[in-house]
């Protein structure tokens, strides 16, 4: 897996590359299972997985020899699509292509060549050592941090030598092999003793549509090739038809009357049959996120098919939502605007489909950009709001050789505590019946956008204002994590001080605890001169200096901005000039708490009856959170001046 840093697209390695012995001049298929859904290594970036829920997969994308671009390394064309939370990917190559039939010769003299994915990540965050995060119908509990990326593009797959992921297969066969039906289904990942036998029939009429004089057809097998074709896009109608042994003219039917039912969907004043009860209130939701330029966060978050619905209900306005809402509850629709916005607000279901679609924006919004404090605090739950003892432990004593009689002697145990609490924090904001009657979703889609950054922003000034305070001299000479003076400023001398402090905290009986600084954290006003220190090579020296140039404290810790450090307008005990060194999350210099663990914010809509002295409909949002100072051996704070 590598980085291409002129598109930033992951490219996901696959490994065991088979070929079937290829026809002289004939296309070849391809039959990959691309991305086995779990963690890999990228060359540049580390472990990486691929929320498959969130790809976004063309209809169509090059086939690439060597992730070549140009005109002479396109070498055929594919599709994809993901299936019990794997990605797989089928194509043909290109007859008469010189590389591709260089990769087809090759492979005929005993050449294992391997395939390659390239991903443009959208969105991604950094998942910790030990958290569990369910994702492509599996949960995965890594012991060391990776990067998840929620959102990507599928762009192209390659077909080459070197290859990262051992569980990825792909089989590429060409028209007019010899390889059997048996053969066909190992080589494209199929184990033939745990399939139905709908299902094996299905995967016949694939391979007689791939392989035409492999074996000779019968009638049924080409009936089934038949259906196929003409439910595609349909799946549980295909997968019906050929079990249910259907002929081309019913399998058409069933086509054509589901797009009827699919487009039957109510606009205001349509006329549109009422309470169809074919769709689920996700329709509802999936249509306003469709009006609010939302697409892609539906797909990812409701599927393609209720998305599909609600493109179906062909809405044009906030208006038409409502009422099509009230439609599929089989609400005969009120005469005038006023009337359907009443009606539809005062039900239950579509403020909770409006309030869950503004949740998903609002969600968007506060996850769009990693807070500076994720990078070294420790996260916990608490399952109360009633002040929470957090305990440090600290064991004394080395492991000693075990004596003759094989007595272990017990090592002592010290303890410190701290305390911590979690409060509520909360907003409401009101959206005047005017700016419904207006249709200003751009309104809704503000609103729900701002409170997820407000709800954001809360979190970070409550962390930083705990930091600045600095409570129980967390920061002072006698925890030896507290410099002052005109040397101090932000260099790599001074740097190399404050790594050097943190490295050398000990415990009470003088027990190195091997504590190491990953994050420096400075305000903007240091952010050049931060990156001066940890990205400059060399380090000028006057004429009479001796000694290497080099600089020591290049790369050595990640750097954070964190605007809050400075700004006096908000906070207390700020400065220009101060910088702080901490540990990573797991040494716990910083404890954030949310309650139950829930780390992202609720949001709820009320409709115009939430209160009666006031004509407006009522977002509310809030999260539980709080935050403490713990353990002062993994944070160091330079004053940076006198």
């Amino acid at each position: 897996m590598i980085i291409a840093n002129a598109t930033q697209a992951l490219r996901l390695s696959a490994a065991g590359v088979t070929f079937a012995g290829a026809a002289e001049g004939k296309p070849a298929r391809a039959t990959m299972l691309a991305y086995a859904g779990g963690v890999m290594t990228v060359g540049g970036v580390g472990r990486v997985v691929i929320d498959l829920a969130g790809l976004e997969i063309p209809a169509s994308f090059p086939l690439l020899a060597d992730h070549n671009p140009e005109l002479s390394g396109v070498i055929g064309q594919g599709s994809a699509a993901v299936r019990a939370g794997q990605l797989f990917v089928e194509g043909q190559l290109t007859a008469g292509n010189t590389a591709a039939g260089q990769i087809v010769t090759m492979a005929k003299a005993g050449h294992a060549w391997q395939a390659s994915v390239g991903v443009e990540p959208i969105a991604s965050r950094q998942v910790r050592p030990g958290d569990a995060v369910n994702v492509n119908n599996r949960t995965i509990k890594e012991d060391r941090q990776y990067m998840l990326v929620t959102a990507g593009r599928l762009r192209e797959t390659s077909i080459l030598s070197i290859g990262a992921d051992p569980g990825t297969s792909v089989s590429i066969a060409a028209r007019g092999t010899t390889m059997n039906f048996e053969d066909w289904l190992k080589a494209s990942g199929f184990d033939d003793s745990t399939l139905t036998d709908a299902q094996r029939v299905t995967l016949k009429a694939s391979y007689d549509a791939q392989n035409p004089t492999a074996e000779p057809a019968n009638p049924e097998r080409l009936r089934a090739a038949s259906v196929l074709s003409i439910a595609s896009g349909h799946p549980t109608i295909a997968a019906q038809a050929v079990a249910d042994g259907w002929d081309e003219a019913r399998t058409r039917q069933e086509v054509l009357g589901h797009i009827r039912t699919s487009r039957s969907g109510p606009s205001l004043g349509s006329g549109s049959p009422r309470g169809s009860g074919q769709r689920s209130p996700a329709v509802i939701e999936a249509a306003f996120l469709i009006h609010a330029g939302y697409e892609s966060l539906g797909e990812k978050m409701l599927g393609a098919q209720s998305m599909q619905q609600g493109r179906d209900l062909r809405c044009r306005s906030l208006l038409d939502i409502l009422a099509a809402g009230l439609q599929m509850q089989g609400v005969d629709l009120p005469s005038g605007k006023n009337e359907i916005i009443r009606a539809a607000l005062s039900t239950i279901s579509l403020p909770v489909a409006l309030g869950n679609a503004a949740g998903k924006m609002l969600l968007q919004a506060y996850l769009e950009s990693v807070p500076s404090w994720q990078s070294f605090a420790t996260i916990k739950p608490a399952a109360n709001f009633k002040e929470q003892t957090s305990i440090r432990p600290n064991l004394s004593g080395q492991l000693e050789q075990v004596a003759n009689g094989g007595e272990i002697k017990h090592a002592t145990m010290s303890e410190s505590t701290y305390t911590w609490s979690i409060d509520t924090f909360a907003k409401m904001i009101g959206i005047d019946r005017k700016a419904i009657v207006n249709d200003d979703l751009g309104l809704f889609n503000d609103t729900a956008s701002g409170l997820g950054r407000m709800a954001r922003r809360s979190l970070s000034d409550f962390i930083y204002s705990t930091i600045l305070a600095n409570a129980s001299n967390f920061y002072s000479s006698g925890h030896a994590n507290y410099v002052s003076g005109s040397t101090t400023n932000l260099s790599t001398a001074s740097l190399g001080i404050g790594i050097a402090a943190m490295r050398a905290q000990r415990d009470a009986d003088g027990n190195d605890l091997d504590i190491a600084p990953k994050v420096l954290v400075v305000p903007p006003e240091l952010e050049q001169t931060a990156k001066a220190v940890l990205q400059s090579d060399y380090i000028q020296l006057t004429a009479t200096s001796t000694g290497p140039t080099g600089n020591t404290v290049k790369d050595s810790v990640q750097l954070q901005v964190e605007p809050r450090l400075s700004n006096d307008v908000r906070f207390t005990g700020t400065s220009e000039v101060a910088w702080y060194l901490f540990a990573g999350p797991n040494d716990g210099a910083v404890t954030v708490g949310f309650l139950d663990g829930q780390q992202s914010p609720t949001v709820e809509f009320f409709g115009l009856n939430s209160e009666p002295n006031r004509l407006e409909a009522s977002w509310r949002v809030y999260l539980d959170y709080g935050a403490a100072l713990s353990d002062y051996r993994a944070a160091y704070k330079s004053k940076g001046e006198a």
